[in-house]
């Protein structure tokens, strides 16, 4: 499967998003789970699961292809309160 500009952007999107809620909630532990989001790229809505996986201070996130785990981020750490 290869990945395109517009989904590289997506992911990209995504997990800023996340380092912003969390940056501004405060908290020191990261939001870990799956979610459902919506992606919007010239006035096309795409809806999409990811998953967030912490062990201690590295994070990982996942798309979903149906109930497979594709995409896993190449890495990403919890610091401070901050996905980086």
């Amino acid at each position: 499967m290869h990945t395109t500009s517009s989904a590289k952007l997506a992911a990209a999107t995504v997990l800023a998003i996340f380092a912003i809620t969390l940056s501004a909630s405060g908290q020191s532990s990261p939001v870990e789970g799956t979610r459902d989001a919506t992606v919007t790229l010239n006035n096309v809505s795409v809806p999409f699961r990811i998953e967030i996986d912490v062990t201690g201070a590295d994070v990982h996130s996942y798309f979903f292809n149906g109930d497979d785990r594709v995409n896993p981020s190449t890495s990403g750490t919890f610091q401070n309160g901050s996905l980086v």
